[in-house]
């Protein structure tokens, strides 16, 4: 999580006055511990991962996790300022569909 973080701020991804009015997606997050770091500095975080954790992980971190596949995921009416994602593309059947998805809510 601290290299993600890392990775983040060295990319001036974190850089904002007001970190309440900024939200983030993680696509693929897991247990949403990255999200839950990112939500104890003030970002508004949502996460999605179909993985049987983030049930667990949505309790205990109070993150919303939504467990729909990406492709579904990306029809919502939502936006968000950020969105990433850390080793996820490899398991992808369609990659370059789910990231123009990615992108109509970024």
């Amino acid at each position: 999580m601290n290299g993600r973080l890392r990775i983040l701020n060295r990319f001036g991804l974190l850089q904002h006055d007001n970190p309440a009015n900024v939200r983030i997606l993680e696509f693929g997050c897991s247990e949403g511990m990255l999200l839950y770091a990112l939500k104890q500095k003030g970002y508004q975080v949502m996460g999605n991962d179909v993985c049987a954790v983030a049930d667990d992980a949505e309790k205990e971190l109070g993150i919303h996790i939504s467990r729909l596949p990406i492709e579904e995921f990306c029809n919502i009416n939502d936006k968000f300022d950020l969105i990433m994602s850390f080793h996820v593309l490899e398991h992808l059947c369609d990659p370059l569909t789910v990231m123009q998805k990615l992108a109509n809510i970024l």
